[in-house]
């Protein structure tokens, strides 16, 4: 007997001698028969906890270690030979084509005992301006990514993946406590358990006088479209060297240049190569002073 009638009509089933394999189960014939053993009552550990017999009479005896036969409780798993060269031949088949390329997946491990440390703001501290809140931590050896997780006293939550070890946050509201996490990871890595701290939001915002010195910032045009060029300009009372940023909503950093203010009013070109239509954030920094200007391309 080597057939069972089933709802679906005639379901032929795989036997113990081999002769039927090239055509039932998974059509592989140097992997024995597995009748879902697994999810069977005579499913155990890493192996059948009683004899079964195929619908010849002849014990079965079942590779528990492989792969494909979902039992758990294995020192280590295995593909058959057979198994391994269908994988092949379908990644080398043209249907593949679009993920056969020269990339190579991040391998390395990241560390789940390295210390991962909030610089900014210190736990519990209140920062000032609500509007411009801006999330440190330690770089982390191996990490490519880190997510952000951020949780207002309310219970609204806004989650964030960054490749800095920063995170500028612009949409907070005034006068809240906030607690926040950050956990490392990269693509074949994600065991470390990250880190946590809360802050609390003042009702101050970032305004040009957060830099001494600097009477008037503006962008123009605001918004802008993708194919002209935005012009920030700064007055300025003195001689100043500043940083210019822009990042993305995510806090991501974009672009950077350094620029010498003279006394008087300054026009300084931004660079926008590589952005695209959305919503961006310039900051000018000098020192521990910023401010932080909206900008909107079309």
């Amino acid at each position: 007997m080597t057939a069972i009638n089933a709802s679906c009509g005639i379901n032929e089933i795989e036997l113990m001698d081999g002769s039927n394999c090239a055509t039932t189960a998974d059509r592989i014939c140097d992997t024995p028969p597995d009748y879902l053993f697994a999810f069977s009552s005579v499913g155990g550990p890493c192996g059948l906890s009683n004899d079964v017999f195929d619908l010849n009479g002849d014990l079965v005896i079942t590779m528990a270690n492989n792969v494909m036969s979902y039992f758990e409780g294995c020192d280590e798993y295995e593909f058959t030979a057979d198994q391994i060269s269908l994988m092949r031949a379908d990644f080398n088949s043209p249907q593949r084509e679009y993920i056969r390329s020269t990339y190579v997946p991040t391998t390395a491990e990241i560390n789940p005992s390295e210390a991962l440390t909030v610089l900014n703001p210190a736990n519990n501290s209140t920062e000032e301006n609500y509007n411009s809140v801006n999330l440190e931590w330690n770089e982390i050896a191996n990490a490519e990514m880190y997510s952000v997780k951020v949780i207002s006293a309310g219970g609204d939550q806004w989650f964030y993946d960054t490749p800095n070890t920063s995170l500028f946050l612009t949409n907070l509201s005034a006068d809240t406590y906030y607690i926040w996490s950050v956990l490392p990871y990269n693509e074949s890595s994600g065991c470390h358990l990250g880190t946590a701290s809360a802050f609390f939001t003042g009702s101050g915002t970032t305004s040009v006088n957060d830099i001494e010195g600097i009477n008037q910032i503006s962008i123009s045009p605001n918004p802008s479209v993708m194919s002209d060029q935005s012009i920030i300009h700064i007055e300025s009372s003195e001689l100043m060297d500043i940083s210019i940023e822009i990042v993305d909503t995510a806090g991501k950093l974009l672009s950077q240049q350094r620029q010498l203010l003279s006394q008087g009013m300054n026009q300084i070109p931004l660079n926008l190569e590589g952005l695209y239509q959305g919503i961006y954030f310039v900051r000018v920094r000098n020192n521990e002073q910023q401010s932080t200007k909206r900008l909107v391309i079309q």
